[in-house]
């Protein structure tokens, strides 16, 4: 009896410790570690991504913003701003090289210096997003990272986009109607004055939206569903800030 009685203990034992291999990939550290960390926001120009992608940088997310990035480069009249100015201009598309590697250059950065990140106008189109999908698979970031699509008709994209006014100093987006500064003109935060973007023209505009629709549209359906988040971009500034405080209502 007592054979029986110590085989079973042994058998139970067994089994107990079988279980535990099983149980610990899905442990509380392992899932922290499969977080959501990082986004990359998609949208026709005027949807609100330079409004969400200020609010989670006010969460502590690096902000990666393409136009921000080239607008710096001809600004500082270095080579590339040269090449690329009258490009910027018309609301044309920057060569791929030299994006893409702006974008690795600073994702780069953010994850040297163990930085979650959010990416406000890129991928712009499908070779652009293989290389950002190619890359976040490299850096081992890929389920990490979300892809948020900003849904919005394009009647109220051109809307924003006429009354939209930006600080040149710290780049913050105001709307005139919408989200308008204190002070007229001036920015919040630097209290630098405030204008139209040259990109923000009617002719650059008819150039912007149609190339979003032909280019930047298609990649959605190349976007795992599991890694794809969709925002309405069509309701009222203040209502899509208080949807964003609870749906990321911690800092990363």
């Amino acid at each position: 009896m007592l054979l029986k009685k110590s085989s079973r203990n042994t058998a139970k034992a067994f089994f107990y410790w079988m279980s535990l291999l099983f149980v610990l990939p899905y442990s509380p550290v392992n899932a922290a570690q499969e977080e959501i960390q990082n986004y990359v926001l998609i949208g026709c120009p005027g949807s609100g991504k330079g409004t969400l992608s200020q609010f989670l940088t006010q969460k502590g997310y690096v902000k990666i913003a393409t136009g921000d990035l080239l607008r710096k480069e001809v600004k500082n009249k270095t080579k590339i701003g040269e090449k690329i100015k009258a490009t910027l201009n018309k609301g044309g598309m920057v060569p791929d090289n030299i994006v893409c590697e702006m974008i690795r250059k600073h994702i780069k950065d953010c994850l040297n210096k163990q930085k979650p990140f959010v990416i406000d106008g890129f991928p712009q189109n499908k070779n652009q997003f293989e290389f950002l999908k190619s890359y976040l698979r490299q850096e081992g970031i890929s389920q990490k990272t979300r892809f948020v699509f900003i849904k919005i008709d394009t009647n109220t994209a051109l809307r924003r986009i006429n009354k939209r006014i930006t600080c040149k100093q710290c780049d913050r987006i105001y709307n005139k109607e919408s989200r308008p500064p204190k002070l007229q003109n001036q920015c919040n935060i630097c209290h630098e004055p405030l204008s139209h973007r040259k990109e923000d023209n009617e002719r650059a505009i008819a150039v912007q939206v149609p190339t979003f629709e032909q280019k930047t549209l298609p990649i959605i359906t190349m976007i795992d569903n599991n890694l794809l988040i969709t925002f309405d971009g069509n309701k009222p500034i203040e209502v899509q800030l208080s949807f964003y405080a609870t749906y990321f209502p911690s800092s990363p």
